[in-house]
């Protein structure tokens, strides 16, 4: 490998990590005691924080300047004092960061620059904990910083008996020492893997069972104990004393619940008191029965929700330091029911997945984009260096003259200079830099290909006589004026058009008349509607979490239900296979015919657009997370993911499943050969894509962007059939089968229905 990686698992109570090297994995042990587990703690010497062992060894001479478990304290605004002084809880972690750099810069005789910090599952994508790790990441000397989920770590971890294969599901019983992490894993070939689900309890880890045992102590312990706990005077001196006992029955509390984890009777006296302790491991049980009991719970909670049943879960892993204790396997397995598979060692597993997963990082590599033949990159060099960009003054895919201004700057001395073409004429393909932004000398702005291709022939719109321009057959308004129109579809033959809307209704109209076919109410706003090729079936969807299936005989279906908002459907063209996506991150495929779902697929985050091919085998997804999916339905595999920067909001598919459209909220628009993996056509637009539509034989592609004017392109050339000037923004668009008809919604409140060629005006 290229360089290092560094896994750290920053746990409550104690941390580890692992060093991924070209030789292997090496686990960290703590430079003072040979440790592999390194106490999360810390402890002010003079301007010096101590970290690990040093600083528990501290604690009993200025307890008031240690401070433990402080992972609970990410996110919140609150300092941690130590004595005098206070440190926000990102500067604690980055210390201890920083002691795990050190000692593995010692050992690889070069500063590791990489790391993998793990953080529980409840660390979701807009959590603002999940920055303070990366900032504590950077200050600790990390130049690259990548988060994981720490059950998904443990997935990777080397577990005991027969190795976890590609396919299975897991549910990883994460018992930590500051919190529950329960999460449902699929591992895939190749090292990749999809989180199903996760849930979290962060008042429910180790360190409460300590809490619980600290006060069964102190019961026993009687007025005596107590008075250990509580300064006699309110001097200094008193309360340090009182500290250091506290901090003292913790360690002890520790003590007897590791020795409850190989005796089934422990006693002990406490300090240099006379206090005598005696506990078995019954009356223990007991004790911890009720936080036991709630992890439980979280679990079967996990897998309702992801709406499995416990007989499709293959294991459950344990992980975590407080799967030690015997009563936590024996209530998992009762409870559960299902095959428990242990790791090699439940404190390091975290760690030690995480550099099994960092090893994988062939998986997450992405080649240089290669730029199509004819097409070049334009800059200039700007006065004293930088400009803000005022104005572009063509829109990509217009065409311009040698020497032509293609856009104004204005660099800090307030006056306008105009950015020319060289002495070739061309036309724009793509804009690399908005309105607003400061640019700089050198900066690819713009990329320009050659003047306008001659004639179609073959593959290129053929002989059709296109209208540039294209001619308006039909408006439709929702039933509220004033609202907006939010999906649009229309049948494949372009007779009938089905609108959305956010008044909560659903529109069948017949193009060439003024009738309704179907008008279908929901209580909430329509977020996304498809129709068959015929136009006698539309699905639709809205703010609450179901689907509805509607006929022209009024009768009407709950096709499927979700847990969050519908935003993405996708019927076949013979209304045999509907596909449903939602914010709660799954997508069902279902058998309308027979009414049975199919297959369940789970995603991480938003799912905002579906394509099915005619079959109903091939399915591609787009997501918020900026990832878009292609699936072969029968078997569920994942064949192919396309990682961009941006939501991927919209995707289309040719009927034959050969063909993938998508467009992406950063302005691209790609078209790929699915079987091959070739992208045939890519193109770059000023504001984010809304909406992409194919023609069932994948020849016509149609674009809208958030902008006034949508394009219609051949595929695989790219040229420019029409392009069509709304009144406001777009923000959907559909072609018929053929291709030969478009309609688009715009936020003007009005759907249209356009001829894109001569023979079909007369229609």
């Amino acid at each position: 490998m290229e360089q290092p990686v560094l896994a750290i698992d920053f746990g409550t109570s104690a941390s580890s990590a692992a060093l991924l090297t070209a030789d292997g994995i090496r686990l960290l042990k703590e430079h003072s005691t040979g440790s592999w587990a390194w106490p999360t703690a810390v402890c002010l010497r003079d301007d010096t924080l101590l970290v690990g062992t040093p600083a528990e060894h501290r604690k009993k001479v200025r307890p008031e300047l240690y401070r433990s478990e402080f992972k609970r304290d990410i996110g919140q605004d609150a300092p941690i004092p130590l004595g005098t002084r206070s440190f926000a809880p990102g500067d604690l972690v980055a210390q201890v960061l920083t002691a795990f750099r050190a000692e593995a810069t010692r050992l690889t005789g070069a500063p590791v620059e990489r790391t993998v910090l793990t953080v529980p599952a409840a660390y979701g994508p807009a959590d603002p904990r999940r920055q303070v790790m990366l900032r504590a990441g950077r200050a600790a000397g990390f130049t690259a910083v990548e988060l994981l989920a720490e059950p998904a770590a443990a997935a990777y971890a080397p577990v005991a008996g027969k190795p976890v294969e590609p396919g299975q599901t897991l549910l990883v019983y994460d018992f930590g020492g500051g919190t529950f992490d329960a999460a449902l894993v699929r591992l895939r070939a190749g090292g990749s893997h999809e989180v199903l689900g996760h849930d979290a309890l962060d008042d429910c880890g180790g360190s409460d069972i300590d809490a619980l045992l600290i006060a069964e102590i102190r019961e026993r312990g009687g007025e005596g104990m107590a008075a250990l706990l509580r300064p006699p005077t309110e001097t200094a001196a008193a309360r340090t004393a009182a500290r250091r006992n506290a901090l003292e029955l913790g360690d002890f509390a520790r003590g007897l619940k590791h020795q409850l984890s190989a005796d089934s009777y422990v006693e002990d006296v406490f300090g240099s008191t006379d206090v005598v302790v005696e506990l078995d491991r019954k009356r223990f049980v007991k004790i911890v029965a009720p936080l036991l009991a709630r992890t439980v719970d979280c679990c079967r909670n996990l897998v309702a929700a992801a709406e499995l049943t416990m007989e499709q879960v293959d294991a459950v892993l344990l992980v975590g330091g407080t799967t030690r204790m015997p009563a936590v396997a024996d209530l998992v397995h009762q409870a559960l029911g299902r095959p428990l598979r242990s790791v090699e060692d439940p404190e390091l597993a975290v760690a030690q997945g995480a550099a099994h997963w960092a090893g994988y990082a062939g998986e997450r590599r992405l080649a240089p984009a290669e730029r199509p033949r004819g097409e070049r990159p334009l800059s200039w060099q700007l006065p004293g260096g930088t400009a803000e960009l005022v104005q572009w003054l063509h829109a990509p895919g217009a065409p311009y003259p040698p020497g032509r201004a293609l856009a104004l700057a204005r660099p800090s001395d307030g006056s306008l200079w105009e950015l020319r073409a060289d002495d070739r004429p061309g036309r724009i393909v793509a804009w690399h830099a908005a309105v607003g932004q400061t640019i700089v000398s050198g900066d690819w702005l713009v990329t320009v290909g050659g003047p306008a291709p001659p004639p179609p022939g073959p593959g290129d719109g053929g002989s059709t006589a296109w209208l540039p321009r294209g001619s308006l057959l039909r408006e439709v308004r929702p039933e509220r004026p004033d609202a907006e129109i939010t999906a649009v579809a229309l049948s494949a033959d372009g007779q009938w058009l089905a609108i959305g809307a956010a008044d909560g209704t659903v529109r069948v109209r017949e193009q060439a008349g003024a009738r309704d076919r179907m008008t279908v109410r929901h209580p909430e706003p329509v977020l996304a509607v498809a129709l068959s090729g015929d136009g006698t079936l539309v699905a639709s969807g809205s703010r609450a979490p179901r689907v509805r299936l509607d006929r022209g005989d009024d009768s009407a279906v709950v096709a499927s239900a979700h847990s969050d908002w519908v935003r993405a459907l996708a019927l076949t063209a013979d209304g045999r296979w509907l596909a449903s996506g939602s914010d709660d991150g799954t997508v069902h495929v279902l058998d309308v015919r027979q009414g049975r779902r199919l297959a369940t697929f789970r995603h991480e985050s938003w799912v905002l657009s579906l394509a099915l091919s005619a079959d109903g085998r091939w399915l591609a997804s787009g997501e918020r997370t900026g990832e878009c999916r292609v699936r072969y339905v029968p078997d569920g595999r994942e064949v192919w993911s396309i990682p961009f920067g941006a939501p991927v909001n919209s995707v289309a598919l040719s009927a034959d499943g050969e063909r993938l459209a998508l467009g992406v909220q950063s302005g691209r628009v790609q078209v790929w050969q699915v079987r091959d993996r070739v992208r045939e056509l890519t193109a770059d637009h000023g504001a984010g894509v809304n909406s992409v539509s194919l023609s069932a034989d994948g020849s016509v592609l149609a674009v809208a962007p958030a902008l006034w004017r949508t394009q219609v392109r051949a595929v695989p050339t790219g040229r420019v059939l029409c392009e069509i000037e709304h009144p406001e923004a777009l923000t959907g668009v559909c072609l018929s089968g053929e291709g030969r008809r478009l309609a688009t919604a715009c936020q003007d409140g009005t759907a249209r229905v356009w001829a894109l060629t001569r023979e079909d005006t007369a229609d």
